[in-house]
């Protein structure tokens, strides 16, 4: 069962302007929304969850996808939803929020070890209790050896359930700046963001996903940045910045995304003429 955590900030956010009904459905799409920040519903079916009219809910999303020069964040002028493909919405900062909330779960389970460990050491007659433990610490040496060999360990995650990665293994780091150097080819020429640094959580999602379906096919499947205008941000959407390689890695949007559920209309199946840079990139791996 799912659960989206309230931040005490959200009582002194802007969204308290907006009237008592518009609040209310706020705090219910933070409720439904998947750990990808979306959620999914007709306004009408929306309006059924929430308890509310349909006018209301209608209006509510309005508000929602247009820009809020007062709202906390500002990374989408302060827009708090898009409307994707169907009926799905996408909550904008669900992911910043859902990052916040690891890092302090993160904090809050090393408090924890660390208490246990201090309180076995008493149990044992130990007095100097001020080693410092970290969640990990008796694999350390494991990770430092794979860090020598430019390989990067999918098993120590917090976030491991909802990045993917579900059982220990290792990727090497050439792999993964490989998908990102094909990332950067097919976002060339668009208002796209550039990859510029691979922090460890970034490691681990391209990595769950070399592992799941191969390196070759994660190359390929950025070759469908420049058969859709929607992962380049060109629909005209309002909010909607564009498929960002974060986005793209997030393992409900890549099945999508290598599925073509997102393609243009029109046109060829990509794979099936691949342009230079993929096939230079993607040629001669098997995913190993």
């Amino acid at each position: 069962m799912g659960y989206a955590k309230l931040w005490r900030r959200l009582l002194t956010s802007s969204i308290n302007d907006c009237e008592v009904e518009t609040r209310w459905f706020w705090i219910c799409l933070l409720a439904a929304m998947d750990a990808h920040g979306v959620v999914n519903g007709t306004p009408a079916a929306l309006a059924r969850a929430a308890n509310l009219p349909l006018e209301s809910v209608e209006k509510a999303l309005e508000e929602f996808q247009a820009p809020d020069l007062n709202s906390h964040s500002q990374e989408f002028e302060g827009r708090r939803l898009q409307r994707l493909e169907g009926n799905d919405w996408l909550i904008l900062n669900a992911e910043k929020y859902r990052r916040m909330q690891s890092e302090e779960e993160a904090r809050e389970k090393t408090r924890e070890k660390v208490a246990r460990w201090r309180q076995k050491q008493r149990e044992l007659g130990v007095t100097d209790c001020n080693q410092d433990v970290t969640p990990g610490n008796e694999s350390n040496h494991k990770r430092e050896v794979r860090s020598e060999k430019g390989e990067v360990d999918t098993s120590s995650s917090s976030e491991s359930d909802d990045l993917g990665v579900d059982r220990p293994d290792t990727v090497p780091l050439r792999d993964i700046k490989m998908v990102v150097e094909a990332y950067h080819a097919a976002i060339a020429g668009t208002r796209l963001p550039q990859v510029k640094a691979l922090s460890d959580s970034r490691k681990r999602v391209i990595a769950a996903r070399i592992r799941e379906h191969g390196l070759k096919d994660v190359i390929k499947a950025m070759s469908w940045i420049q058969r859709s205008a929607f992962l380049r941000g060109e629909t005209g959407r309002d909010g909607w910045p564009g498929a960002t390689i974060d986005w793209i890695m997030g393992p409900r949007n890549f099945i999508k995304v290598i599925e073509g559920n997102y393609a243009d209309k029109k046109g060829a199946d990509p794979l099936a003429s691949f342009n230079e840079t993929f096939d230079r990139l993607a040629g001669g791996q098997d995913g190993s």
